[in-house]
């Protein structure tokens, strides 16, 4: 899940997963209309599905333990919002000795200039359980605002 690319600095990063590549591993219903922010919004609840393909990391193992719910515009199909979380605690380590217990995340969007969605807020919320040693609780939250247009020259220099 997601492809794996050198940085020009040196070092290797796992480009983002799209939408697209997480079609495969679930199944979708539509659960509805709703408002979101006072506009239309569909509802479509996604679920594992039953029969998946074997996993090649330990990221394609948790994408593919979540169910949830989407926000969908209607216009644009962009999803406005997302939330997701662990069908089942899922081991990480022989004997399940290390195993992720909890995992929740929240994902929203907002529209820039009347044109594009884009991320607004990513929260995460997961529990690891480490048998005979402890339990560690995380919440990460993540805003992006103050978006604007690049430049030609800013585009220029990400090449």
């Amino acid at each position: 899940v997601g492809k794996q690319m050198d940085r020009p600095e040196g070092g290797k990063f796992s480009e983002a997963i799209t939408v697209r590549e997480l079609i495969p591993f679930y199944d979708f219903t539509l659960a509805g209309a709703d408002e979101l922010d006072r506009s239309k919004v569909w509802l479509a609840d996604f679920e594992p599905k039953k029969e998946q393909p074997k996993a090649e990391n330990r990221q394609q193992r948790v994408l593919m333990n979540l169910h949830g719910r989407l926000w969908i515009d209607p216009a644009s199909y962009a999803i406005r919002r997302s939330e997701s979380s662990l069908v089942r605690p899922m081991p990480f380590a022989w004997l399940d000795l290390v195993s992720l217990r909890d995992l929740k995340i929240r994902y929203d969007a907002v529209l820039h200039d009347g044109k594009v969605w884009l991320p607004k807020n990513l929260q995460v919320e997961y529990l690891v359980r480490i048998v005979y040693f402890s339990h560690i609780r995380e919440r990460q939250i993540m805003t992006a605002d103050g978006f604007r247009e690049a430049t030609g020259e800013q585009t220029q220099n990400r090449n």
